[in-house]
C-alpha cells in the first residue's frame, strides 16, 4: 500500500513534439511496425502482446504530460481523480464517473504498450546527446510505465485504488531531452465560462500546446480547424472525420460551439498576456472563418 502525502500541483508540462500530437490524433498503427517521421528524422515502432493494433487519441497524450508533471513534483503515487484534476487545472474539479471511466481505460491500455523511439537519425538529438553526455538517442520501454496499487490518503485515512509511477514514460523522456516541455501554470488552464469536458479540456491543452510550440518567437501563430491535404488541425483531434465536418449539422451547431469556445480560451490567454490578440483566420477563396490567427508580439 503507498502513502499519499499531495495530491495537487500548481504548475505542470505540456511537452510540444508535432510527432507525438500526430500519433495521438485517433491514429491506429500495426504491433511491431516502424513508422518513419518527418523524412526519417523519427522512427516509431509499438509493440503489444494481446492485439495486432495499437489506438492512439489525444487523451492518452494529455494522461503522460499529467504523470510526467506529477513526477516531477515527487507525488509516485496517483488516482484517476488526480489525474482528472490536473488536466482540468483545477485542485477542486469534480470530474464525472464517465470522465473517470475514460482515463482509467486510457491507462489500462497504455501501460501495457512499449514503445521503440529511434532519434538517431535526428541532429537535434545527437546534439544533445553529446552535449549531455548521452550518446543514445533512443527511447524505449512502456508508453506509460505505471502499476495498479492500493493508496492510502495520509490526510484522512481514506484507502483508494490507483497507481505506482514506475519509471518516466520513454515519450516524455525525448520530449524533456530535445527541450520540448514547457512549464504551465494552472491559472493559465482555468478558463472562466469554460466546462472542463473531456473535449473542452483537449481543446484548451491543444491550443496552449500550439502557442508554446510556435509562439516564443513573436511571429503570427496559425490555428486551423483542419490542415489542407494533412491529417491536423483542431477537428481532427477532436475526432471528427472530413465527412462528420461536412454535414449542415456539424456546420450550424457543432462548429459554432467550438469555435464559441475557442473564442472564450484566447480571450482569457490574452488577459493573461500570454498572446498579444488575435483574429478570425479566413481563406482567399472562403467567406467562412477556417481557424484563427494568434499574435504574439510583446
Amino acid at each position: 500500500m503507498d502513502e499519499l502525502f499531495s495530491t495537487t500541483i500548481e504548475e505542470q508540462y505540456i511537452q510540444t513534439e508535432d510527432v507525438f500530437h500526430k500519433l495521438f490524433s485517433g491514429n491506429t498503427f500495426e504491433s511491431g511496425k516502424e513508422y518513419c517521421f518527418e523524412d526519417g528524422r523519427l522512427k516509431v515502432t509499438f509493440k503489444t502482446k494481446d492485439a495486432k493494433e495499437i489506438k492512439l487519441d489525444y487523451l492518452g497524450l494529455c494522461i503522460l504530460d499529467a504523470i510526467y508533471s506529477l513526477a516531477l513534483k515527487g507525488i509516485l503515487s496517483f488516482t484517476v481523480d488526480m489525474i482528472a484534476k490536473v488536466l482540468s487545472g483545477n485542485e477542486n474539479f469534480r470530474a464525472t464517473a464517465q470522465f473517470k471511466e475514460k482515463i482509467q481505460e486510457q491507462v489500462d491500455y497504455l501501460k501495457d504498450v512499449l514503445i521503440i523511439i529511434d532519434a538517431t537519425n535526428d541532429a537535434k538529438c545527437k546534439s544533445n546527446a553529446r552535449k549531455k553526455r548521452n550518446g543514445d538517442c533512443i527511447f524505449k520501454g512502456y508508453v506509460l510505465p505505471v502499476e495498479k496499487t492500493t493508496i492510502k490518503h495520509k490526510r484522512n485515512g481514506y484507502v483508494d485504488e490507483g497507481y505506482r509511477i514506475k519509471d518516466i514514460s520513454p515519450i516524455s523522456r525525448y520530449a524533456s531531452f530535445q527541450n520540448r516541455m514547457f512549464k504551465v501554470s494552472n491559472e493559465i488552464l482555468k478558463v472562466k465560462g469554460v466546462n472542463n469536458t473531456l473535449q473542452n479540456i483537449y481543446i484548451k491543452r491543444f491550443l496552449i500546446r500550439r502557442i508554446y510550440q510556435k509562439g516564443r518567437k513573436n511571429k503570427d501563430i496559425s490555428f486551423l480547424w483542419n490542415k489542407k491535404g494533412k491529417r491536423g488541425g483542431l477537428f481532427p483531434m477532436l475526432g471528427f472525420s472530413d465527412e462528420e465536418c461536412n454535414t449542415e449539422y456539424f456546420q450550424r451547431n457543432t462548429k459554432p460551439r467550438i469555435k464559441k469556445t475557442v473564442e472564450a480560451i484566447l480571450n482569457h490567454l490574452k488577459n493573461k498576456k500570454v498572446i498579444s490578440d488575435y483574429c478570425e483566420y479566413k481563406t482567399k477563396d472562403s467567406f467562412s472563418v477556417s481557424g484563427f490567427t494568434i499574435i504574439y508580439k510583446f
